[in-house]
């Protein structure tokens, strides 16, 4: 960091200049970038006051969306698979603009190219004399996860029936 001040004595007029190294912080927020990519990880933000929504570019890639693809809010709602999920999602963002409550929720959208995709949705509200003005959250593609652990109940479940069905016991003894 370098400071200069250089003032002319016969006038008032005075530079200022300041240097800083900025090499540290930008390692620590390209790595924080490179991060997010590798989990899929989005951000996104609701402002009430200004009525705009803002998608990180990790987001419009989950939805399959152009990098200049401007959201609303009903739109950004659209996207949520019918019946569960959109019904869920509407009334979580309700809930946070009407009573500050915040969410973390494992829905499924449909992007803007039709194919379904199991996301992480957290949105947390911004209040302001007890209103809330805006909601900020993260967005994650949870997909190759919840399709594992889907897999995986379908089979425990499969296992269950034909157990139960057959009346075979399973068990287990640990010697130590």
């Amino acid at each position: 960091k370098i400071n200069n001040i250089s003032c002319k004595s016969d006038s008032s007029t005075c530079i200022l200049i300041i240097l800083e190294d900025v090499t540290h912080r930008r390692r620590e927020e390209d790595l924080m970038m490179r991060s997010q990519e590798v989990a899929r990880i989005g951000g996104w933000e609701v402002d009430f006051v200004r009525n705009t929504i803002y998608w990180s570019k990790i987001t419009k890639e989950i939805h399959e969306v152009p990098q200049d693809y401007v959201p609303d809010l009903e739109k950004g709602i659209s996207f949520y698979k019918e019946g569960h999920s959109r019904e869920t999602i509407s009334k979580l963002v309700q809930e946070c603009r009407e009573k500050g409550k915040s969410w973390d929720t494992e829905l499924q959208i449909v992007t803007a190219k039709g194919k379904e995709v199991w996301v992480r949705a957290i949105g947390e509200p911004e209040l302001l004399d007890g209103k809330c003005v805006r909601i900020v959250g993260t967005f994650q593609d949870i997909n190759r996860r919840k399709k594992t652990e889907l897999e995986f109940k379908k089979l425990s479940d499969r296992l269950s029936i034909a157990t139960k069905t057959a009346g075979i016991g399973i068990w287990e003894f640990d010697i130590s």
